[in-house]
């Protein structure tokens, strides 16, 4: 997960990419070129990793009280606020696909990079967020500073859900608007001990209309706290953070009472429980492979799976391949067949009702090259899988540089950078009823 530096904004809804710039150095002194060690992502699975109290990239337990040293109160302390603002000009790119241009930044690859509802369309770059009204067709950006730092998300009922961090008073806070740019009223805050080496305490924001997961984010109170849908009430679950204790978080995405993740390689899901109920646990993926991305809808989630490329690794994939896991019929399905004389790499699995969605590089020059050294264009396209009649369909083809995706309010959403003329920005289009 990107920890940044102060006054970085980050947005999250749908957490970042696999690219962490900033991030610490590797337990074993190495850099982090890719932005994690490959040792501690390629860990035998299963294997709970013991960290030094410092490590900010494992779960720990945060303390139930709070921290309160007679500090000076932050900006949220009456229980109301106004995020600092500024509004940008920036034209839409030109088309790319078929999709309509929407935004001209585009947005990190995981679930914690684009959050669109009704009205708003949040993402994140390494640039910041940004936050754009489409009814009226305007952009802005939320303002941090030296000593606070804004995280963005979707609210659960059409507004925009603030997390906001004070790192030299050492509070944090939750904060729910209507519009971004006016006022907003405070539903949960918590303090820490002040540092200036905190980036931010509300590190990952995940809403759905049943819950709000956050990804407490202080040294030695690293955890992940669940608690109602317009983010109040939040609190440790101990049956979820005593399941990733002391291991490697990649990703994270929620949908409904569910919330999967990206853990040492397997996927996890965790099952919020009803009022007087339990909540649960389990690996999806026990396999000695490794398995990124996860992405839960309903009854499905879809990850991308390193099992057909013995040669690959967390950051260098080899042949990685879409799957499904059914919820309900407790059966995993394998999506994409590549032969092992022609390897592919798949990225990016989405899943929202009947479809899949993948990038996907068959018709790349270097179909099963990924990362790419230099310069080398690598031409991505997107292609779709529809659940009920198992087959498969081009969604956007054509030699451009398409990213991350997802799959939102019934449309897909892609990154495009456009080679010639060289443009950059954020594409959405409407999934076909049937293939």
């Amino acid at each position: 997960m990107n920890t940044r530096a102060v006054g970085a904004l980050l947005v999250a809804a749908l957490g970042c990419d696999r690219e962490k710039p900033g991030a610490p150095p590797c337990a074993d002194g190495s850099a982090r070129s890719d932005g994690a060690c490959a040792s501690m992502r390629d860990a035998t699975k299963d294997a709970a990793q013991d960290a030094p109290a410092s490590d900010a990239t494992t779960m720990r337990d945060a303390p139930d009280s709070a921290v309160d040293a007679g500090r000076p109160a932050p900006p949220w302390a009456s229980g109301r606020w106004r995020v600092p603002w500024e509004r940008r000009d920036r034209p839409l790119p030109p088309r790319c696909g078929p999709g309509r241009p929407t935004t001209g930044v585009e947005f990190f690859g995981s679930g914690s990079g684009l959050c669109a509802n009704e009205r708003w369309t949040g993402t994140v770059t390494n640039g910041g967020a940004s936050v754009f009204d489409d009814e009226n067709r305007t952009w802005f950006r939320l303002l941090g500073g030296e000593t606070l730092a804004i995280f963005p998300a979707c609210g659960a009922f059409g507004g925009s859900l603030v997390g906001a961090t004070d790192r030299i008073g050492g509070h944090a806070a939750l904060v729910l608007f209507d519009d971004p740019r006016e006022e907003g009223h405070v539903v949960w805050t918590r303090s820490f001990a002040p540092s200036r080496d905190i980036q931010i305490a509300t590190n990952r924001i995940l809403t759905t209309p049943r819950m709000t997961v956050v990804e407490w984010f202080v040294p030695n109170e690293q955890a992940l706290l669940v608690g109602s849908a317009n983010g109040s009430a939040l609190e440790r679950d101990p049956v979820l953070n005593d399941a990733v204790r002391g291991r490697f978080i990649e990703e994270l995405q929620a949908d409904g009472d569910h919330l999967v993740m990206e853990v040492a390689g397997d996927i996890y899901l965790y099952t919020r429980g009803a009022a007087g109920m339990s909540s649960t646990v389990e690996n999806l993926t026990r396999s000695p492979s490794m398995q990124f991305d996860p992405w839960v809808s309903g009854r499905y989630v879809v990850w991308t799976d390193q099992r057909h490329g013995p040669s690959g690794t967390a950051w260098q994939l080899d042949n990685t391949e879409v799957y499904l896991y059914d919820l309900e019929t407790r059966t995993e399905r394998r999506i994409t067949h590549d032969p092992p004389e022609r390897p592919v790499i798949q990225h990016y699995a989405r899943v929202a009702g009947d479809w899949i969605v993948w990038s996907d590089q068959r018709n790349s020059g270097l179909p099963n090259t990924y990362p790419v050294a230099g310069n080398v264009p690598l031409y991505l396209e997107v292609y779709g899988y529809h659940i009920p009649t198992g087959r498969e369909v081009p969604l956007v083809t054509g030699r451009n540089m398409l990213g991350a995706i997802a799959l939102q309010r019934g449309e897909l959403w892609y990154n495009c950078s456009i080679l010639s003329p060289r443009a950059d920005g954020v594409y959405r289009m409407s999934m076909p009823t049937t293939p």
